[in-house]
């Protein structure tokens, strides 16, 4: 008898163990998501300027080639669960992050550094992590 809930005291302990090691590993991924989210979110304003959505452009394109994120044959980044992306709209045109950084980041800041811009839709993965961010020019 005293073999049975010994033997059932150890089973329980395991399992507790085992459900406390699964939860905390999905706090831990939840904190990173939320840390990863705040550094892009903290651009979801409804003014900011051109400036600013150079600076976007440029941690994104850091974080993608951090993990390593692959291009396709027209150096437009491959969706998966790390890759963010950045659009920008003027003149009722969408413009993503790969083609204004293939024109040049300078020639974006002298012509729209000044320019104020609006986070209009923020998208996110399964995970929950961003996924992309689309602002558009409100005095252009």
């Amino acid at each position: 008898m005293k073999k049975n809930i010994i033997v059932f005291l150890v089973i329980l302990i395991l399992i507790l163990s085992i459900i406390y090691v699964n939860i905390n590993i999905v706090q831990k991924k939840k904190l990173e998501v939320d840390a990863f989210n705040k550094g892009f979110t903290s651009y979801n304003k409804s003014e900011l300027m051109g400036i600013e959505v150079v600076t976007l452009i440029n941690k994104a394109i850091s974080n993608n080639e951090k993990y390593g994120v692959e291009r396709d044959e027209n150096g437009f980044y491959i969706d998966d669960d790390n890759r963010l992306e950045i659009i920008v709209i003027f003149n009722e045109k969408s413009y993503q992050m790969e083609r204004i950084d293939a024109v040049g980041i300078e020639s974006f800041i002298e012509y729209f550094g000044s320019v104020k811009f609006e986070c209009i839709d923020v998208k996110y993965h399964e995970s929950g992590k961003v996924s992309e961010m689309t602002f558009l020019a409100k005095n252009f």
